[in-house]
């Protein structure tokens, strides 16, 4: 039986590094109509403080402002270069992906995640919705976990603010 983990204890609070320097992770964030919470959602992305991720925003077919806010975000000094971070290939660390039309057989948000996953460039995948908030050292404790174990697939569970 698999064990749930507090990755908030002490002992996930390290860096990650391993023979192979850091795993590159690359996070998916479908987003629908999602204009009053994405802005803060993707900037909390940004300021994870890990130095080798990606993030792949999903403007899947929004009828709000949702890909705008999107693109606004990509353009903020913190998501255009990784100049700043240690390891990864330089480039953008916000990329928006913007879905018009959903092929037919496919529901929405599975085909916003494939699309991402198929473009995505990291040794990680990180699925996670567009209105999560992560605290900034929550994505280098997981992967203190995940290759500690070592696991194959972690699920994380947010704490949840009404």
């Amino acid at each position: 039986m698999p064990s749930v983990a507090d990755v908030s204890r002490p002992e996930w609070d390290r860096n990650p590094v391993l023979a192979a320097g850091n795993p590159r992770v690359s996070i998916i964030v479908p987003a629908r109509n999602e204009e009053e919470i994405i802005e803060q959602a993707l900037h909390t992305l940004l300021a994870l403080d890990y130095d080798n991720y990606e993030i792949l925003a999903v403007n899947d077919r929004s009828t709000d402002r949702t890909g705008e806010i999107m693109e606004r975000v990509s353009q903020s000094p913190g998501a255009l270069a990784q100049s700043s971070r240690k390891t990864g290939p330089p480039g953008p660390i916000l990329r928006v992906i913007h879905h018009r039309e959903l092929p037919e057989g496919w529901l929405g948000k599975t085909h916003a995640m494939w699309t991402a996953a198929n473009q995505a460039t990291g040794d990680w995948l990180l699925f996670t919705d567009a209105d999560v908030l992560f605290k900034p050292d929550s994505l280098r404790r997981a992967l203190v976990y995940a290759e500690s174990v070592p696991a194959d697939h972690v699920v994380l569970f947010p704490q949840m603010i009404m």
